[in-house]
């Protein structure tokens, strides 16, 4: 019983408007902006065919928002979080003895009204360093998904592969791999069903996408474009044409 793959990355920003407007400047349809009143913390999505970016704001230093507003005084705007998708997420905290929590979120948008209900499994501290990570089942993913919010300008339609700084690649790749119980290997890329993780040293990393780049997308989709440089480098969005 193991993760489907990447259901969704978490950026945190001190303000939504703002950051609505940076990404839709990305070339990406993004949601309206929708408030989590249980985790404390506003957002607007950027939907893809399985997976979604989450542009996130603290509305109050508890819960969810208290890790974000951690986050934003510590490291800046910028990554925070990857989160797991799996068809049983209850069944999945039961097999690895993980806290589990249902949530619920009013929807009521042009395209989409309704109650969405997510069901979480809450990934131990150190499952990635410094990122904020859990695993979640849509239970109502018509609530989520929506054709129209899924064409994008820029022409991504998947996550292929999301890369991180790690101080030791392998060892956080073993990590990862045990925590989502996945068949083990030595191997710095953790390959999932629908897309990969790649752990890159710091050297690594800032040869490949810059040095104060700390996390990189690569989205696949109908064209290559020019890679796009967020919040001074610390996160590179790169267009991949397939």
């Amino acid at each position: 019983m193991t993760v489907q793959g990447i259901d969704h990355i978490i950026i945190a920003v001190r303000s939504v408007g703002d950051a609505l407007d940076l990404f839709s400047g990305s070339g990406f349809t993004m949601t309206p902006v929708g408030e989590h009143l249980k985790f404390k913390s506003k957002n607007t999505l950027a939907m893809l065919d399985d997976a979604y970016l989450e542009i996130a704001a603290p509305t109050a230093r508890e819960s969810f928002g208290e890790a974000l507003t951690n986050h934003l005084d510590k490291d800046g705007e910028g990554f925070f979080g990857v989160v797991f998708g799996h068809h049983n997420a209850k069944a999945f905290a039961e097999l690895m003895d993980l806290s589990y929590t249902e949530a619920e979120r009013e929807v009521d948008t042009e395209l989409l009204r309704g109650v969405a209900t997510f069901r979480v499994a809450w990934l131990p501290d150190g499952t990635i360093q410094n990122t904020f990570c859990f695993v979640v089942e849509h239970a109502t993913p018509e609530l989520v998904w929506h054709p129209e919010l899924q064409v994008h300008e820029n022409g991504a339609n998947t996550v292929q592969t999301l890369y991180l700084r790690s101080a030791s690649p392998r060892d956080a790749a073993v990590t990862l791999r045990r925590q989502l119980n996945l068949p083990k290997s030595d191997s710095p890329i953790v390959a999932m069903h629908q897309n990969t993780i790649t752990f890159l040293s710091p050297d690594e990393m800032a040869i490949k996408w810059g040095d104060s780049a700390r996390a990189a997308i690569d989205f696949s989709g109908r064209e290559n474009l020019e890679k796009k440089s967020l919040f001074n480098g610390q996160l590179i969005l790169n267009f991949i044409s397939t």
